[in-house]
């Protein structure tokens, strides 16, 4: 476990501290993209093929 955390946290300073080619703007709007995208399939998935069934208002009885 302690390799899992310490590669987790070795890469994400390795990413934290590469040179970023892009604009404040342009990685405001990929991650708001991405927000809003991740959004929509959520939405889409749950209303159209009731994937998430976990949000049910009944008692859950089954074993």
């Amino acid at each position: 476990m302690w390799l899992l955390i310490s590669t987790i946290t070795i890469l994400l300073i390795i990413i934290y501290f590469m040179p970023k080619h892009i604009t404040k703007s342009e990685a405001f709007f990929s991650v708001f993209f991405s927000m809003a995208f991740q959004q929509l399939v959520d939405c889409y998935l749950d209303f159209k093929y009731d994937l998430y069934g976990y949000f049910s208002v009944d008692v859950d009885t089954e074993c």
